[in-house]
């Protein structure tokens, strides 16, 4: 039996990893996806900074509405398949309208693959190079700080992901990496 890494370096481990693939540019997909699964909190900032970042507040929705035909179309699987409503309705969230986050029902929508999805395709867009990623990732650490200081409560949250396993879900697995082992009790 493995013991299990504490959730502090779990986090770490994750955004390490996508910085690096960021900085290389490759496997960024896998390591937007381990992030995502394994420190939820930072790639909802990473997310939310970066769209505010790429978009800008007040952004004409139509630039909004053609990213995400282009994440819908980078996707593929059957039409109709992806979720473009909510995935507009999440990006327009971040970018300010949180009305929209009414329409993001998180019992009908999986909040952490159209998360994916949508970084992925940011980033595939967006290609910072290592200097930037390194400026970037330091904004969103404090960002996040400054999140978590005015919402204690998300601390909680993030311990009850973990209490659950997320980390160790078979989604959050890059490639190469062993399958979490689960004990049968």
């Amino acid at each position: 039996m493995t013991e299990e890494p504490e959730p502090a370096l779990v986090k770490t481990e994750a955004v390490a990893r996508l910085r690096a693939a960021l900085a290389a540019g490759e496997g960024v997909t896998e390591a937007v996806r381990a992030c995502w699964y394994c420190h939820p909190l930072f790639a909802s900032v990473l997310m939310s900074e970066s769209l505010r970042l790429v978009f800008g507040t007040g952004c004409d929705i139509r630039l909004v509405t053609a990213f995400v035909v282009r994440v819908r179309e980078a996707e593929g699987g059957v039409p109709g398949g992806f979720p473009s409503r909510e995935a507009e309705a999440l990006i327009r969230a971040c970018l300010g309208e949180v009305a929209l986050l009414e329409a993001v029902h998180p019992g009908e929508v999986s909040y952490p693959e159209l998360g994916i999805a949508i970084l992925s395709m940011l980033f595939r867009e967006w290609r910072p190079g290592p200097a930037e990623v390194a400026s970037w990732f330091g904004h969103v650490e404090s960002a996040l700080q400054a999140m978590m200081e005015g919402a204690p409560g998300l601390g909680t949250g993030e311990e009850d992901w973990f209490a659950a396993g997320m980390h160790q879900s078979p989604f959050a697995v890059l490639p190469g990496d062993p399958m979490p082992q689960h004990e049968e009790g």
